[in-house]
């Protein structure tokens, strides 16, 4: 049976001492702490914080979404490899789409995305071309929500759509087939 009393109580624990660190300490802690418990997270999963996601589709073999089979990713390299995509503009969506599930506020950076891809050996020269490509799609597979700063280079923070979701998922579908 499920203690929901000790849950809360443990969640509001780390809560405390977590909420004046800022994200990136935090996101260090958690991750260590997922690998050091052996605690799988499947991409796309938050029906531990939020309750199951409508709009987080589970690929089955062929393509079709199935919300009982969720592909057990537990770090980018397992979700790159399996999705395995070709085009830049792919490979971007996969980093972003993977930073959006891990990160509090639903978004990414464009940075961050690559750096992602650096460590699997799939730099992109110019990953900002690429999220524009999928922001000029229609339906928009990627959106920009905020601009930190005023100039031209200044960082930007993007939002996987739903229809990105389902690109992420299609090109997994593909993969396995």
């Amino acid at each position: 049976m499920i203690d929901t009393e000790k849950e809360f109580e443990t969640i509001q624990k780390i809560h405390d001492l977590l909420k004046n660190m800022d994200s990136a300490a935090n996101e260090r802690i958690l991750k260590y702490v997922q690998s050091a418990l052996k605690i799988s997270i499947p991409v796309g999963d938050k029906s531990q914080v939020d309750g199951p996601s409508s709009d987080a589709p589970e690929v089955k073999r062929g393509g079709q979404a199935n919300e009982n089979e969720q592909p057990e990713l537990t770090d980018f390299a397992d979700l790159f490899s399996s999705v395995n995509p070709q085009r830049n503009a792919d490979k971007a969506l996969v980093a972003g789409f993977w930073l959006q599930e891990r990160s509090g506020d639903n978004s990414f950076d464009a940075q961050n995305a690559n750096r992602e891809l650096i460590n699997m050996g799939h730099r992109l020269s110019n990953i900002t071309v690429s999220l524009n490509q999928l922001i000029q799609r229609s339906p928009a597979l990627v959106v920009q929500v905020r601009k930190k700063g005023k100039s031209q280079q200044a960082r930007k923070l993007y939002r996987v759509t739903h229809e990105g979701r389902k690109r992420v998922y299609d090109l997994k579908a593909e993969a396995d087939n």
